[in-house]
């Protein structure tokens, strides 16, 4: 993943301005302002795997280095006709009302054969509540004419980060299960860390 070339990393490089807000709805990681987008960390979670593939499906990619395993998590909802409708006079839907309802996903991991003892579990996740600068976006803006200052980008720089969950587990006979539910365009990243 370091090598991973990415089209247009950062809104500054876009051609194009598609509405002239803090968000501009080009496909780079880090907008124009300098606030990281969901997209942003999810290559940052993809980066931060172990050398050693241990499985995937169609939701979840895990990994291994030496006693610790990582687990990247998504929840991708289907874009639905107003997305691809474009905008139009007069059109204006809130972000999640460019997707497909979509209910929430859980999923259970259940990791057998793994060093016995206590290992940490470090949960980072971006989601509608948690990180992701589109929804908070839609929660502080009143409407179009809404105007932004440094201190308005530096608050949507501070709440645009993953939350952060820490918690200890102990292992039963080699065999430890995790499990969440993921929101829909939820992004996760499990690190388990074996500490002693």
């Amino acid at each position: 993943m370091d090598s991973l070339a990415y089209a247009s990393p950062l809104d500054l490089l876009g051609k194009e301005d598609r509405d002239g807000g803090i968000i501009s709805g080009i496909e780079g990681l880090v907008t124009k302002h300098g606030i990281k987008k969901p997209v942003y960390y999810s290559h940052h979670f993809l980066n931060r795997q172990g050398t050693d593939f241990v499985a995937k499906d169609k939701h979840s990619f895990v990994t291994a280095q030496g006693k610790n395993i990582s687990i990247v998590s998504h929840h991708c909802a289907t874009l639905n006709y107003r997305y691809y409708r474009g905008v139009r006079s007069g059109d204006n839907y809130p972000y999640d009302g460019y997707f497909e309802d979509l209910p929430s996903q859980k999923l259970i991991f259940k990791l057998e054969n793994i060093t016995p003892g206590t290992y940490l579990i470090k949960t980072r996740l971006i989601n509608r509540k948690s990180g992701s600068v589109q929804d908070k976006m839609a929660q502080v803006v009143l409407d179009s004419s809404s105007h932004f200052g440094d201190a308005e980008i530096a608050f949507l720089k501070a709440q645009a980060i993953p939350e952060l969950s820490l918690s200890h587990r102990q292992t039963e006979d080699g065999r430890l299960t995790l499990s969440y539910t993921l929101e829909p365009n939820e992004i996760r990243h499990t690190h388990i860390i074996y500490l002693y």
